[in-house]
Parts: structure tokens; C-alpha cells; sequence
């Protein structure tokens, strides 16, 4: 299991056990832009063909290079999402053990939903500061049950 619990639970604290998923989402944000230009490349129409050959034929390559790209891109997103998925029911299986029906939700906005703790305070309909608070305790309760495992 790779960056699960069995295989860190001495050296990861829980905020970067949390944290796993995000630099994930973030290179599948990127993986995605590349792919939907990697798409418009693949689909680009031109308005005129040219009279060289050789220009239609560059077309054509680059176009095809564009489309072999675009698939390739995709079935990295698809294996980066499958491994998304894993880590992110890793964490809330981690999160619905914990007692705090405060600290849970704060955990699960913060760290599967990927809210701000202004959005989280919004959604809780609490300060802002409770909320840091809340994820402070939240914290302090998880690193105990990784110490414990």
C-alpha cells in the first residue's frame, strides 16, 4: 500500500498523511490542461489547405502527434484518478474514527472536498478562528491514533 497508513504510520504525522491527495489533484489539474490542449491541437481545422505537400504533411504529423499525445495523457489522468480515489477513501476511513462529529467534518472539508477553512467556516456556519481550532484538536486526536497503529 503505497503512502497508506501501514506504511508511514511512525514517520507521517496526520496532516501530511491528509495532505497526500493534494499534490495528486493538483498534477491532475495539470495532466488535464495538457490534455485538452493536446485535444485542440488533435482537432485544430484549418481554413485553406496549402499547395505544399510538405506543409499537409507536417499538418498531419503534428496532428497525429497532438492525438497519440491526448490519449496517452489520458490514460495517465485515468491511473491518477484510480489512485485519488484509494487515497482519499484511506483518509476518510481514517476520519470516521475519530468521535468529534466537529473535528469529522472539518477533516472531510478540508481534506476530501479540498475546502478553504474560510469555506469550511462558511459552510459550518462558524468562525473562521473556531474552525482552525477545530482542525488544531482534529490534528492532535489523529497524530494519536497513527502513534497508536
Amino acid at each position: 500500500m503505497r503512502n497508506g497508513i501501514g506504511d508511514y504510520k511512525k514517520a507521517m504525522t496526520a496532516k501530511e498523511f491528509f495532505e497526500r491527495g493534494k499534490l495528486l489533484s493538483e498534477e491532475i489539474r495539470a495532466l488535464t490542461e495538457a490534455m485538452s490542449i493536446a485535444y485542440a491541437e488533435a482537432t485544430k481545422t484549418v481554413s485553406a489547405p496549402t499547395s505544399a505537400a510538405v506543409k499537409s504533411s507536417s499538418l498531419q504529423n503534428k496532428r497525429e502527434n497532438a492525438a497519440i499525445k491526448y490519449m496517452e495523457l489520458k490514460a495517465v489522468i485515468t491511473a491518477r484518478l484510480a489512485e485519488l480515489f484509494k487515497i482519499k477513501k484511506e483518509i476518510f476511513d481514517f476520519i470516521e474514527k475519530i468521535d468529534d462529529a466537529k473535528c469529522r467534518t472539518v477533516l472531510i472539508n478540508r481534506y476530501i472536498n479540498g475546502y478553504t477553512f474560510e469555506k469550511i467556516a462558511e459552510t459550518m456556519y462558524m468562525n473562521e478562528r473556531w474552525v482552525y481550532r477545530i482542525h488544531k484538536k482534529a490534528l492532535e486526536i489523529c497524530d494519536e491514533k497513527l502513534k497508536e497503529r
